[in-house]
Parts: C-alpha cells; structure tokens; sequence
C-alpha cells in the first residue's frame, strides 16, 4: 500500500491541531508520516504541539458529542522531529528520510511526526507547500494529504483514502492526480458539509459547500470537478508534474486552482466516500459557521479576481462589476467593514 505523508497547517490554533492529530494516531493505516507546519504563530504553537507528542500537555476537546476521537489520549510519547527555523527546514528536507531509515531499519520511518516552523504567515498554499516540499523528498512518498487543522478522521479514513488511491490509478482512461473525501459537519456529524466543489465563472459563486442530512445521497463515485481544501489528496507524480498549490491567492481557491490545472493537464479527479472527515471551518481566518469577517471576505474576494482572470479572463470584467455592486451594498446596509473589505480586494489595495 502507498506510503501517505499528512500535511497540516497551523496557524495560532494549536488546540484544534492536537484533536487532530489525536484523531490521525487512532487510524489503522500503519504507513504514514504527520507533517505539521508552523505559519509563524507566535504563540508557542509548536512548543505546545511538541509537549503534547511528549505527553505532558493534555488535548483540548471541543465537543463532548465528538470527543471519541481525541480521547482517551493515544500512548505517548510520540517520536518527532522539529525544525524551528525555515532554512533548516529546506535542508533537512532533502536527505532527512536517509538518515531516518538507516538508524531503524525496521520500520520506514523513525519520526512519525515532524514540526516544521515556516518563519512568517505565508498563507495557505504556501504553508502547504513548505510541507510538500519536505514530503516528497522522502522518495517512498506517494501521495501527500493536505488536511485543515480544524478536522477530526474516522478511525479508516487515511485507509480508505490510501486503498482507492492505490486501486484507482486511472479514472475514465486518465491517471488520477487529486482526490477528494467526504466532509461531514463537525458540528452536526451527520451532515455532509462538501464533497467537492464547482466554480461558475459568469457569476463567480462555488457550488459545493452544503449542510444537508447524510442519507447516502454521495455513497457512489461521483464526478467532481474540484476537491474540497479542507482534505485534499495529491499524487506525488501529479505534483512534480504540475506543480505545486499556487501561492499567489494566499486564502481561498487554491484547490479550485489545482484541480482545474489537474484537468487542463489531461488527469481526472477521484471522489472516496468511505473517507470521512470532520470539519469545524474557518476556525483559524473568521470564518466557518460563524458571519465571515472581514479578513476572511477580503481574501475571498481577492482571489476569486486572481481565479478567474487565471482561468476564466472572459468573465473578469463582469466578476469585478458583481464585486464591486456587493461591496455598495454591503456599505449601504450598514456592513462598512465587509463592503471595505469587499472594495479594497477590488482595487488591489491591502487589508
């Protein structure tokens, strides 16, 4: 079976990343490695990650409904390897997994977790990225899971995920490049939150996020034409052939980017029910089930503009007009700060 490196993204939010990784060491796929990357928060967070992979720091439970999944506690300690700095990070990255196997031949690694602190808040794709880039340098890696921090797995999650993937190299006559799992609510667990998504380009609206009872409505290989951000699955063929998320959006529309790029590339996208992912949303940026904040719209905004005039320049002009009316209006309602937002993602200007 593949060998799967975890990539999670932290970001001021240590208390949601230890529920999650708690949640991963439950699973009952033995060939993995956690990857956990440190957007400078300058709180401590990968102090207190480490504590807790050394067992002296308890995990955080945010819902007693879902706390069979944090608790109780999995043995610990857990052996990692924590670079505090980025250029160590960059170096260690190429040759670590080496020296790893030579000093314990019996198992394919010898830290299952690594903490890597990136040096500054570099956004979404680019904290990722830092994480994939470590990832694939181990030349057993053969597929990265890039997984919100804000996520909770079944038990046979990374399992399922691996299995399909390993079974599933083709779709249509096409290799598979990304994969998407269900989501399910976190805070209602018994409703799908995505499944993947779709991007309108004459309106500029995603279609995709829901909140609907699972009744098994999405138990079946459907199409998709976008994975969902918050678990998304890469071949590490895919990536050295296409390329990395991009950068350029910071917040918001990274996996719509990678997919469509993954589609113009002649590749197909695989859908794997039987994973199921728990997810809060939005808990690190404002956003989630709460009213978004203005960070949040702002970045939303932003890089839908840089989304569409990517991949769909014929529709720019009439995205920005769309923006541009949402931004009055939200002022005109008395939502200042969200139609500011809204207007100085507009205008290139920074929040």
């Amino acid at each position: 079976m593949p060998f799967a490196a975890i990539i999670i993204l932290n970001y001021k939010n240590w208390q949601d990343t230890l529920e999650c990784l708690e949640s991963l060491y439950r699973g009952d796929y033995p060939d993995f490695q956690v990857i956990v990357c440190d957007n400078d928060s300058c709180n401590g967070s990968l102090e207190q990650i480490a504590g807790w992979a050394e067992g002296k720091i308890s995990t955080p439970v945010s819902s007693q409904f879902m706390k069979r999944y944090s608790q109780p506690p999995i043995q610990k300690p857990i052996p990692f390897i924590m670079y505090d700095s980025p250029l160590t990070a960059e170096n260690a990255g190429r040759d670590r997994e080496t020296e790893i196997r030579k000093a314990n031949k019996n198992t394919r690694i010898k830290h299952p977790l690594v903490l890597i602190q990136t040096g500054k808040n570099i956004g979404f794709a680019g904290g990722n990225n830092f994480g994939i880039r470590y990832a694939i340098g181990n030349p057993e890696c053969e597929f990265v899971w890039c997984l919100n921090n804000d996520t909770v797995v079944e038990k046979d999650a990374l399992g399922k995920l691996a299995g399909y993937i390993h079974e599933r190299p083709e779709i249509g006559g096409k290799k598979t490049a990304l994969f998407a799992t269900k989501l399910r609510c976190y805070e209602q667990p018994e409703s799908v939150f995505s499944v993947g998504g779709k991007y309108i380009p004459w309106n500029g609206r995603l279609k995709g996020d829901r909140l609907e009872t699972d009744l098994g409505q999405y138990d079946w290989e459907i199409r998709i034409h976008s994975v969902a951000g918050a678990s998304m699955a890469a071949t590490t063929e895919f990536i050295r052939d296409v390329g990395f998320l991009d950068d350029e959006y910071f917040l918001f529309f990274e996996e719509f980017d990678w997919s469509i790029r993954a589609l113009r590339h002649g590749y197909s996208l695989g859908y794997q029910w039987q994973s199921i992912v728990y997810h809060k949303g939005g808990m690190s940026i404002g956003g989630g089930s709460k009213a978004p904040s203005p960070f949040s719209v702002y970045h939303n905004t932003r890089s839908k503009l840089i989304f569409t005039k990517k991949h769909f320049p014929l529709f720019y002009l009439q995205i920005a007009l769309l923006l541009w009316s949402s931004g009055i209006l939200n002022k005109l309602k008395g939502k200042k700060e969200i139609g500011d937002a809204i207007l100085r993602a507009l205008f290139g200007k920074p929040f």
